[in-house]
């Protein structure tokens, strides 16, 4: 998929930022190319709020850039929230013994059980879809001017314009598959 355009767009020490809005303008995909020679383990160990605010910081919009994009689709199985849940703090809804989710249901025995979380993001000549889906299980206790050529590995992030918070963040590491 290829697109001549004026995007935002940086290079932060040989990192290439180029980001694309959706319509509406209320969300954007941004996408992360790490230096050449560079790997992507590499780049994804530099990562923190900082770095990325950096580089969005760096954007400038209406840059003229030749974008080479590949169709990816990317889709995760069912991944469990408890167990990073908890190692983030978030420990009392996991302990029956001292929830209280009266305002859900007078039965005092729930908690939660676990977490789910399901992601797809696809990007195609039509444009880039994402969904994802998150289920709590209850229990009781009993239960050009630039160009960004994307033929190497690279991040992108799903972004909330108006807030900066991120929906979605995921690597294509096969661009030519």
């Amino acid at each position: 998929m290829h697109q001549r355009g004026r995007f935002p767009y940086a290079e932060v020490d040989g990192t290439k930022i180029l980001q694309l809005p959706y319509v509406g303008d209320a969300l954007a995909m941004t996408l992360v190319l790490p230096p050449e020679g560079t790997a992507l383990p590499e780049l994804e160990a530099t990562l923190s709020p900082a770095t990325l605010a950096r580089w969005h910081d760096a954007l400038r919009p209406g840059t003229e850039v030749l974008v080479a994009l590949p169709r990816f689709k990317v889709a995760t199985g069912s991944v469990a929230l408890k167990p990073p849940l908890r190692s983030l703090g978030m420990k009392l809804p996991f302990d029956p013994r001292q929830t209280d989710f009266s305002a859900l249901s007078p039965d005092d025995e729930l908690y939660i059980h676990n977490a789910f979380h399901k992601v797809f993001v696809e990007v195609n000549e039509e444009g880039a879809e994402a969904a994802a889906a998150t289920a709590i299980v209850m229990a009781r206790e009993s239960a050009a001017g630039f160009a960004f050529r994307a033929d190497r590995p690279f991040l992108f992030l799903l972004r909330d314009t108006r807030t900066g918070d991120i929906l979605f963040m995921g690597r294509v590491t096969n661009p030519n598959a």
